[in-house]
């Protein structure tokens, strides 16, 4: 399997630990933050792992570790930015920003959101951002509901999907 060489791992994934302060306010990761995977650490577990992307939207996230589909609510995380991302008052709970607790955020920069074509495939996405340095992408689509294979625009096959 090939892997791709990246000479400076921070330019595309960052982790930052910071402290709730159910405040608005800004976390800085130093990236352009396309994708970002929040959990407490201070909960001893109890929080949910929650997941926003630029694709989807900011205020939507997903949750690993519940059956729910996509939430929606815009006291979350609110804005990604050059810098980071924005987050609200979290005044419902949602475990991005509860006063006093501590949490780790992993950030990952993707950017290109141009060239994709469908080719042979039979899905090309509505959405999407794509970085072939790190080898990583976010799409979003419509399902054909039968055997379909996907525009990716990574150059070689992915090796693992969440879906």
């Amino acid at each position: 399997m090939a892997f791709t060489t990246i000479n400076d791992s921070e330019a595309f994934f960052k982790p930052v630990l910071y402290t709730g302060n159910d405040t608005a306010r800004t976390i800085t990761t130093g990236l352009d933050t396309d994708f970002v995977w929040i959990k407490v650490r201070s909960s001893a577990g109890t929080e949910n792992h929650v997941l926003n992307d630029s694709v989807a939207g900011a205020t939507k996230w997903l949750s690993t570790n519940l059956t729910a589909a996509e939430q929606t609510n815009a006291d979350t995380l609110t804005s990604f930015t050059s810098t980071g991302f924005t987050l609200g008052d979290d005044n419902g709970g949602y475990g991005f920003n509860d006063n006093t607790e501590d949490y780790i955020s992993w950030n990952w920069r993707l950017g290109t959101t141009s060239g994709i074509s469908a080719g042979a495939q039979t899905i090309t996405p509505t959405g999407y951002s794509i970085n072939t340095t790190s080898g990583m992408g976010i799409y979003e689509y419509a399902g054909g509901g039968g055997v379909d294979t996907i525009s990716h625009g990574l150059g070689v096959a992915p090796v693992c999907w969440f879906i």
